[in-house]
């Protein structure tokens, strides 16, 4: 056995031992034992910090070496864990922008948050009801430019940092924070993201509802030309995002956090994941803090549940109400149509009563004799007629009619007063107005009814109704332009706006919802196009056919049709313009100045608004952000008539009356209440929608240059 002893001169003591070859502790060199030479080894490097033995292994060989194993330092309770820097991104496409933004907002479950917390919009207005959604400032950042259909929209940034920095005293305490720290978090992260992007964020949210403070971001990619590069950006390289990792941290420095492990393989773990992992019986050994953090999300989940399922309880009760009550209004609606039916046939078998004067008493009194040989021939010297049931017809003259009143005119040779006079003169005055009332009802029949034709357009003033309209109304000129390729505005010969009203007849009612039916695009001043300002195709019902249009499709291949009935007349010559009207030959029953909003190509109508003015429709569709659902904006011209049939089809509460705020738009309001009670009164703040409109802009100008103005400021220190 060749011996080896091992020894420390230092603070710790001497150590001195002996073991052969085969007992050579595996953190020896073999040259150490082979030689037989004696080494001089800090009991120090033994220690857990130095010697890679662990646990019972360590101390058996100190124990070998006839020492005593060293203890970990005492601590004293000042250490204080590395607190980090914690910056994510998230790159959002067209269809996750929205569940980011209701996560944000709360407005979808959210396991691990407080709801007796809420969240703080530190970048942004405030939410209202005209406060845009995110989709919308997103949109409205992008500007009209051409987007790709896998184009980044928007990037999410989270930023928050180590629990060690919000609760220093207690890292485990989810929830709690020193207000001092975040305050000083929040404004270093605010700067950052301004000074790094600029008005490229649209939008921030501070959560203090989950464990840990942190801030919810969103910034619009576009480069330096203001096109849409989300790629020229941030990069699609590991580089690049490092560099932003360098630059959140370099910004976080002066907090005293520290910016993470360049080329760490962590991931983020997604929070579905992340509680299915809680809710699995562990397989290793955590840490007690972790246990601690665990659980107390894990309660505020569990808490969170069970309020979920008391609402849903009383969900279901609601429903099951809603069924009972609808079953007994099917029941009611079922009788009430019975009931019409017979009504209704009660009231043809009246007016099937009314018929003519029986032509041969008329004949009678008129001096015509019966033929012998033919029973429905009467005759004189001039005049040969042929009788048959209410129609006659002279074979001398070679003309004909029907009715009384035609045979009395044709034999004396008079008009229609003089023929009436005469049989209530020969006949009877009662036998003279079912005469009157048979011809009038022919002529109903009959006569052929004349055809609404629009004003003439007259392109040479457009400019000047559009200059009206973005200048003066302050509507937005994508807007306007896509109403004007529809067709739907222009400008006629006395540079009047020109508001087209159609017939709903083109929409489908399936149950409680409305669809398009298919429409012809043609119309008898052509088709401008099918395609929004953003590229967007537009529904089919944003499409028209004029009647007088002489190439319009047979009907068997367009069932049903929207019909051009009438048109909106606004003055736009002059600062003070107030004139309003109708154009001649407007059907202002049948048809109204509508257009649709939201949602995808191909879903149902789930909302209608209606207003007293096509430009008041146009402006609260700028304003109206709130309601993600397909909306029709219709005009009903002032005290006009209401689609109640289309109105009716609609979802519960989702008519919504916007007529102006004073005493005639309340009065029209409540008629149209009491007719749709389920619907809905919406006023504006200002007298009328576009007066809120220029508004709510003159707002925002104000808060963007009180904005620019502060950040001057703060760029000339």
């Amino acid at each position: 056995m060749l011996g080896v002893s091992v020894c420390s001169h230092g603070l710790l003591g001497f150590v001195e031992g002996s073991f052969s070859v085969a007992e050579r502790p595996s953190f020896l060199p073999p040259w150490v034992v082979l030689l037989g030479c004696r080494v001089n080894c800090p009991v120090s490097l033994l220690t857990p910090q130095f010697c890679p033995l662990r646990g019972t292994l360590r101390s058996k060989l100190f124990r070998s070496l006839g020492g005593v194993p060293p203890q970990n330092p005492p601590t004293t309770g000042k250490e204080k864990s590395m607190a980090y820097a914690i910056c994510r991104i998230q790159k959002l496409k067209a269809g996750n922008i929205g569940g980011s933004s209701r996560h944000t907002n709360r407005e979808c479950y959210t396991p691990n948050a407080d709801p007796e917390k809420e969240h703080i919009r530190i970048i942004g207005l405030p939410d209202g009801p005209l406060t845009p959604n995110l989709e919308t400032l997103v949109r409205q950042r992008i500007g009209s430019q051409m987007i790709r259909k896998n184009a980044v929209l928007a990037v999410e940034f989270l930023l928050t940092a180590s629990p060690e920095y919000f609760r220093p005293d207690n890292p485990a305490r989810a929830g709690y924070y020193d207000s001092k720290r975040l305050e000083d978090f929040q404004k270093k992260a605010c700067e950052w993201l301004l000074n790094r992007y600029g008005d490229r964020i649209v939008r921030a949210e501070l959560h203090l509802d989950e464990s840990t403070p942190h801030i919810h971001a969103y910034m619009v990619p576009l480069d330096e030309k203001g096109k849409l590069n989300c790629r020229g950006l941030l990069g699609g390289s590991r580089y690049r995002l490092s560099e932003l990792q360098d630059s959140f941290a370099s910004a976080m420095e002066p907090l005293g956090l520290e910016r993470g492990i360049k080329g760490s393989k962590a991931q983020h773990t997604d929070i579905k994941k992340y509680y299915t992992a809680i809710n699995t019986a562990p397989e290793l050994v955590v840490e007690p803090l972790t246990v601690q953090q665990q659980l107390a999300d894990r309660q505020r989940a569990l808490k969170k549940s069970a309020e979920m399922e008391r609402t849903a309880a009383a969900l279901s009760l609601e429903n099951q109400k809603l069924k009972r009550q609808l079953t007994d209004v099917s029941a009611s609606a079922k009788t009430q149509k019975e009931e019409a039916s017979k009504w209704k046939k009660k009231y043809e078998d009246l007016a099937n009563r009314v018929r003519d004067i029986p032509l041969e008493q008329v004949a009678y009194e008129l001096g015509l004799d019966p033929d012998s040989k033919e029973k429905h021939k009467w005759e004189n010297s001039n005049h040969i007629i042929n009788i048959t049931g209410s129609k006659f017809y002279d074979w001398k003259q070679l003309k004909g009619g029907g009715g009384a009143i035609d045979l009395v005119m044709h034999i004396n040779q008079c008009d229609f007063k003089q023929a009436v006079a005469w049989l209530g003169e020969r006949i009877g005055e009662s036998a003279a107005i079912q005469a009157t009332t048979y011809h009038t009802r022919t002529i109903i029949q009959s006569e052929p009814l004349k055809q609404f034709v629009p004003p003439e357009e007259n392109q040479n003033n457009w400019q000047q109704v559009r200059s009206y309209l973005t200048l003066k109304r302050r509507l937005p000129s994508a807007l306007v332009d896509t109403l004007h390729q529809q067709g739907l505005i222009y400008a006629d010969d006395k540079q009047n706006l020109v508001s087209l009203n159609r017939s709903l007849d083109g929409v489908e009612i399936t149950g409680n919802t409305v669809r398009l039916g298919r429409l012809s695009v043609e119309a008898s001043r052509g088709s401008r196009g099918r395609r929004g300002a953003g590229g967007e195709e537009l529904m089919d019902i944003n499409s028209f056919s004029s009647p007088a249009s002489p190439a319009s499709p047979a009907s068997p291949a367009y069932p049903n049709r929207i019909e051009i009935t009438g048109a909106s007349l606004r003055g736009t010559v002059g600062d003070d313009n107030q004139f309003k009207g109708l154009a001649r030959g407007s059907k202002r029953s049948l048809g109204w100045f509508y257009f649709v909003r939201g949602g995808q190509s191909f879903d149902p109508i789930q909302r209608a608004v209606l207003f007293e003015s096509p430009i008041d429709a146009m402006s609260f569709a700028v304003l109206d952000r709130t309601d993600s659902r397909k909306t029709i904006y219709l005009s009903t011209d002032g005290a006009g008539h209401v689609p109640l049939d289309f109105l009716q089809a609609l979802p519960q509460r989702s008519v919504i009356i916007a007529y102006d705020n004073d005493k005639v738009g309340e009065e029209m309001a409540q008629r149209v209440i009491e007719q749709l009670p389920n619907s809905l009164r919406l006023s504006p703040d200002a007298l009328d929608w576009n007066e809120q409109l220029k508004k709510s802009l003159n707002f925002e100008r104000h808060n963007q240059q009180e904005y620019s103005h502060k950040r001057s400021r703060g760029l000339s220190r």
